[in-house]
Formats: structure tokens, C-alpha cells, sequence
């Protein structure tokens, strides 16, 4: 396999953006703005989970909150709608027993659907969002999949769903249909008891794993608990049976981003005992077994210890570009841009604002440009939720 990144021999372009609402400047409120979800309670704290552009040209955010009011450990369940220009239209917070709320948003005709936890049973449910307004009801319920961790839409607008079998100690990797019938269900063994640390992962109150589904040409793959460690397997997608694996170290190192490009070539990251690694154009067999051990890598220094990553593909001049997001040590975000199928880096940005912000997802906008979510941390110790929607001309 080819070697990571060595991000200091190529160009360096840094943008630097600070607000803490809509950018004073010549940009148009359509074009880019920065916008942080202000409240006035100071007691709980605002997670970022995921977000989506509506055909408005808004944005739909989905988020979380714990305050000292809230039942036992579990998040409450946030949405906030955005307009074109960033100003809040509605926000609306679950009610019990719904908590826990995963990214990512689902969207399928002209609905808008995410999917929760009960906070007794761990069972997962899937909510309706009622754009107009923010108000929700219950679409489906599936008690055959507990502790959700990850959600992905395919393609073909079947929705793929990561839980965990906390008496089975399995994983459980199921594939829902359009219409959100249960197509298939396959459990994956990790052989040991991992419950406290999904506890810790959902609550917020521990260390965060980078669960994530994917899809290829020939598999779905999810990045979770199998066989004694954290591990991105591969998937058929007949019926979900295992077709491979790539093996991490324990629960100290794993992928912790990846980016189907084509053929068997991804873009992802790795984290491994507190370093950082990205691997931009490298090979992963989908049908062997292999480890994270057997790459070369040299890591990036500027990231912060485990660091999250999220990715993204956008098309710049008829080329695709891949990127690669995440949180330096200063706690500011950094963007990384890939020609895709290529290890060559093209140019990074990083976006610095007076309060610490930790990435959290990217989008690419119908204008061409990206939205970047994120938690900031309001002077200094208030969480939040931060957007930035970044127009094309300010981007490249």
C-alpha cells in the first residue's frame, strides 16, 4: 500500500474566518454566513450530530442536549431550521422516551426522518421532521435493533442501521428498504462485553468511537465492534453475510474516516494510540483480512490526540476532490483537499474562530460550496452548535 501524506511538502492556503453570527462583510447572506445556535441555559450542553440542506436552500441541523434536568445519562433529541441567510425559523426538543438521536438525516421523496433510541428498552425508533414547523411523530419502530450507533442511505435510498447486543455482545447490521421495512439483519460477534463503552460513547461522557456505515461498487461496510476490537468490515449486499475485514488494534487504534472512491481505492484516516494518520488513495480489499498495523504511515502532528474526522466529495471544475476534516490541538478546525484518486493534496484551510470549535460533519451545498457543522464552545466553556456555510469563491 502507498505511503500517507506528507502535508508539509505541498502548498499551504489558510483561511481564517471569525464571528460568532452572520459575516460582516461584502458576502451575500445566501452565498456564506457563520452562525452559532445561541441559548441561555447555561447548564446543559449543545451537541452537533448532523445536518442537511433543504431544497430552500436551508439547512436542517440535528443535535442533542444534557442538562442536569435530563433522565439518567442519555441525550435529548434537538433539531433547529436554518434559512437561506442562517436565521433560526424553529427549534424543536423529543420529549421522553425518545434520546440519543443519530446522525445521519434521512431523506427520501420530500420527508426528512432520523432515528433515536428508546431510553429503556434501547430499541430504535425512526422520526418523521415536519419541515414547516419542526414538529415530529413516530414513523417506524424496530425492536430487533438496539443501541444505535450509525446510519447510512445508500444509493438506492435503502437505509443501512448499526446497533449493538449488549447480552449477545454482537454487533447488529441491518438494511431497511425505502419504504423502511426490514430487509435484512446480520449480527456481527465481539466476543467481550462492550456495553460501558457504548454507554460512554452515546451519553457523551467518554471516549468517542467513529462508528460509521459506507458503501461500495461490491459492499457495505460499517466501522464498530467486531472480533475483540474496533474494525471496519465489509459487508455483501445480498444479505449482509461478512465478506472481509480490516482489523484495528483493540479499542486504541482503528479508521476513524473513509471515502469509497472506486475499484478497491479509499480515502481514510486512521487514529492509533493518540496519533493521527490519512491515507488518501490507498487499497482496501473488501474480500481479506488485513490490519491497520500493516500500513505505512507517518502521522500529523497538528490534530488533536484521536482526533474525529468527517469526509466529503465535491466536483470543482469537472474534477472530484476529496476531503478530509478535522480538529487541530488549538481546537480549530482543518480542512484537507484531495485530488481524488490521487495522493496529492491540493491545498488545506483552516477556519479559526475566539472560541474553540471541534468539527462534527461537511456537506457540499447546492452552490457548490460546503457547510461545515460543528461544537464551539462559547467563552470558552458554553457548548453550542456552529455552522459555517461557505460559499465556492471563498472556498477555492
Amino acid at each position: 500500500m502507498k505511503n500517507s501524506i506528507n502535508i508539509y511538502s505541498v502548498l499551504i492556503i489558510v483561511l481564517i474566518v471569525s464571528s460568532c453570527d452572520i459575516i460582516n462583510n461584502d458576502i451575500k447572506p445566501n452565498e456564506g454566513f457563520i452562525k452559532i445556535i445561541s441559548n441561555n441555559d447555561f447548564d446543559s450542553e449543545y451537541y452537533a450530530e448532523d445536518l442537511i440542506q433543504t431544497s430552500d436552500n436551508g439547512f436542517i441541523i440535528l443535535g442533542s442536549t444534557h442538562g442536569p434536568s435530563s433522565s439518567y445519562v442519555w441525550q435529548i433529541p434537538y433539531i433547529v431550521k436554518l434559512d437561506e441567510s442562517g436565521t433560526v425559523l424553529w427549534e424543536t426538543y423529543l420529549s421522553s422516551p425518545y434520546v440519543n438521536p443519530v446522525g445521519n438525516i434521512i431523506h427520501t421523496g420530500n420527508e426528512y426522518y432520523f432515528f433515536v433510541m428508546h431510553e429503556t428498552t434501547l430499541e430504535t425508533h425512526l422520526i418523521r421532521i415536519n419541515e414547516n414547523d419542526g414538529s415530529t411523530e413516530l414513523q417506524s419502530s424496530f425492536d430487533n435493533i438496539t443501541y444505535p450507533v450509525a446510519v447510512f442511505q445508500n444509493s438506492d435510498n435503502s437505509i443501512l442501521v448499526q446497533g449493538y447486543d449488549n447480552f449477545a455482545r454482537q454487533t447488529i447490521f441491518s438494511k431497511l428498504s425505502a419504504d423502511f421495512s426490514l430487509d435484512w439483519s446480520q449480527n456481527f460477534s465481539l466476543n467481550e462485553d462492550a456495553e460501558e463503552i457504548l454507554i460512554n460513547h452515546i451519553s457523551k461522557n467518554g471516549k468517542q468511537y467513529p462508528f460509521f456505515i459506507g458503501e461500495s461498487d461490491d459492499h457495505f461496510f460499517f466501522n464498530g465492534l467486531y472480533n475483540y476490537t474496533f474494525s471496519l468490515v465489509f459487508t455483501n449486499k445480498t444479505d449482509g453475510s461478512m465478506q472481509g475485514v480490516m482489523n484495528g488494534f483493540r479499542y486504541d487504534g482503528a479508521v476513524s474516516s473513509a471515502q469509497y472512491i472506486s475499484g478497491n481505492n479509499f480515502a481514510f484516516s486512521i487514529f492509533s494510540e493518540g496519533d493521527n494518520y490519512i491515507f488518501p488513495n490507498n487499497e482496501i480489499d473488501g474480500n481479506s483480512v488485513s490490519t491497520i498495523e500493516g500500513l505505512s504511515h507517518s502521522p500529523i502532528p497538528e490534530l488533536k490526540d484521536d482526533a474525529k474526522f468527517e469526509t466529503a466529495s465535491l466536483t470543482v471544475n469537472g474534477n472530484e476532490v476529496i476531503i478530509l476534516a478535522s480538529t487541530t490541538k488549538t481546537n480549530q478546525i482543518k480542512l484537507y483537499f484531495f485530488n481524488s484518486g490521487s495522493d496529492e493534496l491540493l491545498f488545506y484551510k483552516e477556519y479559526a474562530e475566539k472560541n474553540p470549535i471541534e468539527v462534527s460533519g461537511i456537506i457540499e451545498t447546492a452552490e457548490g460550496g460546503l457547510a461545515i457543522l460543528a461544537r464551539t464552545f462559547v467563552n470558552g466553556q458554553f457548548s453550542r452548535i456552529y455552522i459555517a456555510k461557505v460559499s465556492p469563491e471563498n472556498l477555492y
